[in-house]
C-alpha cells in the first residue's frame, strides 16, 4: 500500500483511539445508576482515562498500542469503576501509577500480575492505610546510599518520612484490614525501629574496632588502609558510614574481592553499635519526627508487618509518588 501525506501517518491505535476504546468499554460495562449518578460516574471515568493516557504518554508512549488488548481494557476498567465509585483523587493517583507501572512490564510476567491484583487490592483500602504500607516499605524494604552522616537521617525524614506520618495509628484494625486485603502478613517476630537503622546504617552507630586486628588484611589490600577513619571511641578505627550494599562496593573498588575478607570488614563495621537507647536519640537528634514515628511502630502491629508482593507493589507506587522519587519496580520484584 502506498500512502502520501502533508503530515505524519499514525498506523494503528491513536490515543484519540485508546480514550475512544476506555470509555466505550466502561459504559458498555458499567451498572446501570440514577441519571445524577450515572453523570457523575461517566464524568469520573473520563477523567481518570485522561489522566493515565496523560500519564502513559510521557512515560511509556508506545504502550498506547496495547489499548487493543483485552486485558488492558479490563485493567483500565477496573481503575474506572474504582474511582467511579468514589471520586477519591488520592486513590485515582495510586491507580494510575500501577496503570502506566503495568504497561511498562512483559505479558504475563510476575510483576504484570502482581500490578493488576493491585489494582483490585487498592480501592479496598483507605487513603491512611496507603500511606501505612508506604512507610513499612520504606523502612523494611528500601536504602538511601546518601545517607551518610547522621544530618542525612534529618533531610530523610522531611523528605520521604513526613508526608506519610500523620497517616501512622496504633489501631490494630488499620493492620488487621491490610492483612485481610492481601497487602501485608503478619510476622510472629517482630523488627524494632532502632534495629532496622542499625542495620541499615551500622556506620552511622558504630564505635569502631580495633583496627590491629585488620593488619593482615591491610597488608594483603594496600588501598584498603585509606578506607579506615577515625571512630568515636578513641583509638579505634570505622570503615566510611553508608549502606551495607554500598560499602560491600567500596572494598571491591579498594580491591577486596575476596568474600569472606569483605564478610569479615562488614562484621567488624557492625561489631560494637550504640545501645537501642542511644541510637534512638540521635535519630530524634536529626528530628523530632523519629520520636513520634518509633513510638507508633513499636507499640503497634507495625512492628511485626510484612509486605506481600502486591503489598510492594502498592507500597512502591504511593512511595514514588510522594517522593518524586522513580525506581523500577523490578528492584523488589524481580522476575
Amino acid at each position: 500500500m502506498n500512502l502520501q501525506a502533508g503530515g505524519s501517518i499514525v498506523i494503528g491505535v491513536t490515543y484519540e483511539d485508546a480514550r475512544q476504546i476506555a470509555l466505550d468499554v466502561y459504559k458498555a460495562n458499567a451498572v446501570d445508576l440514577a441519571a445524577a449518578a450515572k453523570q457523575a460516574a461517566i464524568e469520573r471515568a473520563e477523567e481518570i482515562t485522561d489522566q493515565f493516557l496523560g500519564e502513559l504518554q510521557d512515560k511509556n508512549p508506545s504502550a498506547v498500542s496495547q489499548a487493543a488488548r483485552p486485558d488492558f481494557q479490563i485493567a483500565l476498567l477496573d481503575a474506572q469503576k474504582a474511582y467511579a465509585r468514589t471520586g477519591d483523587k488520592e486513590l485515582s493517583a495510586v491507580l494510575v501509577d500501577l496503570l502506566v507501572n503495568r504497561t511498562k512490564q512483559e505479558q504475563r510476567s510476575l510483576r504484570e500480575i502482581v500490578l493488576t491484583e493491585s489494582l483490585q487490592v487498592v480501592p479496598r483500602l483507605t487513603a491512611a492505610q496507603i500511606n501505612t504500607i508506604s512507610v513499612i516499605f520504606l523502612l523494611r524494604q528500601t536504602q538511601n546510599q546518601f545517607v551518610t552522616k547522621l544530618e542525612h537521617l534529618g533531610q530523610w525524614f522531611d523528605r520521604y518520612v513526613a508526608p506519610l506520618a500523620s497517616s501512622l495509628s496504633k489501631s490494630d484494625s488499620l493492620y488487621r484490614h491490610l492483612v485481610y486485603s492481601g497487602a501485608a502478613t503478619q510476622e510472629l517476630t517482630s523488627v524494632s525501629f532502632t534495629a532496622i537503622f542499625k542495620s541499615v546504617y551500622p556506620g552511622l552507630f558504630s564505635n569502631g574496632f580495633d583496627v590491629s586486628n585488620m593488619r593482615d588484611l591491610v597488608d594483603k589490600y594496600p588501598n584498603l588502609e585509606q578506607l579506615f577513619q577515625d571512630a568515636p571511641v578513641a583509638g579505634r578505627k570505622m570503615l566510611p558510614s553508608m549502606t551495607m550494599s554500598l560499602l560491600e562496593q567500596t572494598l571491591v573498588s579498594a580491591g577486596v574481592h575476596d568474600k569472606s575478607d569483605i564478610d569479615r570488614l562488614v562484621n567488624a563495621q557492625k561489631s560494637n553499635l550504640s545501645s537501642d537507647a542511644e541510637v534512638l536519640q540521635k535519630l530524634i537528634d536529626t528530628h523530632k519526627g523519629f520520636e513520634t514515628l518509633a513510638d507508633t511502630w513499636d507499640k503497634s502491629s507495625l512492628k511485626s508487618m510484612t509486605l506481600t508482593s502486591v503489598g510492594i507493589a502498592i507500597g512502591h507506587a504511593n512511595f514514588q509518588r510522594h517522593s518524586g522519587d522513580q525506581a523500577s519496580l523490578s528492584i523488589w520484584i524481580p522476575d
